[in-house]
């Protein structure tokens, strides 16, 4: 089963990864070998459709991709001895998450992540602002404070 090129979406796969792994930019560049600004630029959208598949094949071996995600992005799997069209139930419902996910990637609101990346942000920077001043009470939830 394979996924036509032209819905192959690298962007959300980066995204996902960013999401459910924690990784940064530099860690996926590092990973698959492509420059961080262009690993910004695919996640940002502003690199044009993705048609190379040397890119295809750093980022699926830079994320490690199992064989049965290799073949939805229409690359040859690893284990050449396995055989590609028997898929167990387990991989059936790994393919249909790992779809699902690539879906719902794929409708990300670049604008709406630029806004909670900066509304995150601007509470990381109030809470570092406000650890900084702020004395931890020595009691539990409760208690009264003893201190004058």
């Amino acid at each position: 089963m394979g996924v036509p090129a032209g819905s192959r979406d690298i962007a959300g796969l980066l995204k996902l990864a960013v999401k459910y792994d924690g990784a940064s930019q530099v860690r996926l560049s590092v990973a698959t070998g492509i420059s961080q600004p262009r690993i910004s630029a695919m996640v940002r959208g502003s690199a044009g459709p993705i048609t190379e598949l040397a890119v295809f094949e750093r980022v699926a071996d830079g994320l490690g991709l199992p064989d049965h995600a290799r073949m939805i992005l229409g690359l040859a799997p690893r284990d050449v001895a396995a055989p590609t069209h028997d898929v167990d139930e387990e991989g059936r419902e790994q393919i249909a998450e790992l779809t699902s996910r690539l879906d719902a990637a794929a409708v990300i609101d670049a604008t709406m992540v630029m806004i909670l990346s900066t509304d995150t942000n601007n509470l990381r920077f109030l809470d570092r602002k406000l650890g900084a001043t702020h004395q931890p009470r020595d009691h539990a939830v409760g208690q009264q404070d003893l201190r004058p």
